[in-house]
């Protein structure tokens, strides 16, 4: 009797455990979540109600519906169990503030001083009788003789001025004195026709400064009047620096600043100045901000149209809340990161996108310090999140999308084109084919070459194919 109570005991004790274990197996089935639907990893547009294979032989992603009970803040929020985010890669970082690597690297082109540049016009009309300079890049001293010249006009005011001295009457001195200053007669050489009273038929003229010249129009016998430039001498001991900055930099500069010029001609040698102007506009071919900054050139090493490197010097960058490049999903009138919620959920947030260098963008609003940011497989998550959330209500513009496989025959780092001959895109049947892609600005190419294999995602924007990001896959 006693073994009949001990085993009644030992199949209640059973009975009891195996109760226990299936009550919490289906508490928890009953409130696990069920998905909504299925996926394909490279086309959100390809969805079943059940697991399976994507066209490309991808296992499909479940998606969830999050909590009902949420609040409007969690509009757009998608739930992913970690088993699908270790089978999708998803990887994320953390906001922080740092500093931009921009390097503050531009090209400057020498030029001559314009304000020092000596323009040499004929003061009348003649004939060039001498000449002492005989081609571009002479180097001519002050004072030294430049060309003599004859003309009939000052030959006549000369006789003028002479029968007045002669004749002993000093009011008709003066009246022909001051006709040939008119004629602009050089005054230094009226002195020497009243001394030695004869004409002097070559008047000759002389350099007002030392310099090389830069233009030369006439040779000796040319018939020249006043309106013509005879030639330029400039002096070379101050040189222009004009720079053209690209962005990000440009927003930066301001007058006063110090700068640094190399050369690979001179390979020790710098040259140091501040920017002196900032001209109205910018360059019509490159739209670039130009500068202009004095130079000391003493030494003569400096020669117009030198191609020099510059930098900003003594400027230290303002902190700026940073993300990685590759966390920016950019669109035609919108960027947008993927936020890491934790706990598997992920939201598309809008942001304003500064300042880049080669790694990181700055955030000027959208994002806070120590937010989480997918790197990694963000484009799915911000397909699926931006279907919920209410970037439809800010005006964003939607576009044809589809992502697809394809391998890059051709670069075009000019234009930004790639040729791509890509796979078959299976929601709009359109066969394999080979077809040039633009590239939205800010995504990089420096990654790709020809042979590269890529999944990439882009969209149809007026009869225009824009890649909007891409993965390389392999190399060939």
């Amino acid at each position: 009797m006693k073994y009949l109570f001990y085993l009644i005991g030992l199949l209640s004790g059973i009975c009891l455990t195996w109760y226990i274990s299936k009550s919490s197996e289906l508490s928890k089935t009953k409130h696990a979540p069920e998905p909504l639907y299925w996926v394909a990893p490279m086309d959100d547009n390809y969805r079943r109600n059940q697991p399976g294979l994507s066209p490309m032989g991808m296992e499909l992603i479940p998606v969830y519906k999050e909590n009902q009970n949420d609040d409007e803040s969690t509009s757009g929020t998608v739930v992913i169990n970690p088993h699908v985010e270790q089978q999708m890669g998803v990887k994320h970082t953390t906001a922080f503030w740092g500093q931009l690597n921009i390097q503050h690297i531009a090209q400057g082109i020498v030029r001559y001083n314009q304000e020092t540049l000596h323009h040499v016009h004929a003061k009348t009309s003649g004939w060039i009788q001498s000449m002492s300079v005989f081609s571009v890049g002479d180097w001519v001293d002050q004072g030294q003789h430049l060309y003599s010249i004859y003309t009939p006009d000052w030959i006549n005011a000369q006789q003028e001025l002479i029968f007045a001295i002669n004749q002993n009457d000093h009011q008709l001195t003066q009246a022909a004195e001051q006709r040939l200053i008119a004629l602009q007669f050089p005054k230094d050489t009226i002195e020497k026709v009243k001394k030695k009273r004869h004409v002097i038929q070559s008047i000759p003229f002389y350099a007002s400064q030392s310099g090389f010249v830069t233009t030369l129009n006439v040779k000796e016998g040319h018939v020249v009047k006043p309106e013509d430039t005879l030639m330029v001498i400039a002096d070379t001991s101050q040189m222009w620096l004009d720079v053209e900055w690209f962005e990000p930099i440009a927003g930066q500069i301001k007058t006063q600043q110090l700068i640094e010029a190399t050369s690979a001609t001179y390979a020790n040698r710098h040259w140091q100045g501040k920017i002196d102007h900032i001209y109205p506009s910018a360059d019509e071919v490159h739209r670039t901000l130009v500068t202009r900054t004095i130079l000391d050139n003493n030494d003569q090493q400096l020669k117009a149209n030198m191609l020099l490197q510059v930098s900003l010097t003594g400027s230290k960058p303002e902190p700026q809340l940073l993300i990685p490049s590759s966390a920016v999903i950019q669109f035609n009138h919108q960027n947008r990161v993927v936020l890491a919620l934790g706990q598997g959920k992920y939201k598309s947030v809008a942001v304003e996108v500064g300042q880049q260098d080669d790694q990181f963008s700055a955030i000027t609003s959208g994002l806070k310090a120590e937010d989480k940011v997918v790197i990694s497989a963000q484009f799915l998550l911000d397909s699926e999140s931006s279907k919920r959330s209410d970037f439809q209500r800010m005006g964003d513009e939607t576009w044809p999308t589809a992502t697809v496989i394809g391998t890059v025959n051709h670069i075009n780092h000019q234009q930004r084109l790639l040729n791509i001959s890509r796979e078959a895109i299976t929601k709009w049947q359109k066969p394999p084919a080979t077809m040039d892609f633009e590239i939205i600005n800010g995504i990089e190419l420096n990654q790709l070459r020809p042979g590269s294999q890529i999944s990439f995602q882009f969209e149809i924007r007026h009869s225009r194919f824009i890649i909007i990001h891409f993965e390389v896959i392999n190399y060939d």
